[in-house]
């Protein structure tokens, strides 16, 4: 009985490490989606220029609130709203490294798309 309580323990040890990286992935997203969706105009102003390097294209500049339904906008609140649904499934069956990667792909898009726009050389872009 002493084994099964200490595997138990262990077990949930194992599982408590890894759910703060993944809450934290929660809060990452929640905070990127609510920041789209509250401030759409500036975020609008702020994203659209390293989407329009990144992908070297143009986009429109419309600050309506239905360009907020359209892409490339809609990328920045519907992505983060999906990886968190399908992240809290993915913890749910205890797939807690799906559930980081699931989670990590907006953050790491926004991040590289908006980090690379403004750290590198104007000269490069």
């Amino acid at each position: 009985m002493a084994t099964a309580f200490i595997s138990a323990s262990a077990k949930t040890n194992i599982v408590n490490r890894k759910r703060p990286l993944a809450r934290t992935l929660v809060v990452l997203n929640l905070v990127l989606c609510v920041l789209v969706l509250i401030a759409w105009q500036t975020t609008m102003m702020l994203f659209l220029n390293p989407l329009a390097w990144a992908s070297n294209r143009s986009f429109p500049t419309d600050h309506s609130i239905i360009a907020m339904l359209q892409s490339p906008m809609a990328l920045f609140w519907i992505a983060p709203t999906m990886a968190i649904g399908f992240g809290w499934a993915a913890m749910r069956v205890h797939k807690y490294p799906l559930a980081v990667t699931i989670m990590l792909a907006p953050v790491l898009f926004t991040v590289l798309v908006f980090g690379l726009y403004w750290w590198l050389p104007e000269s490069v872009r």
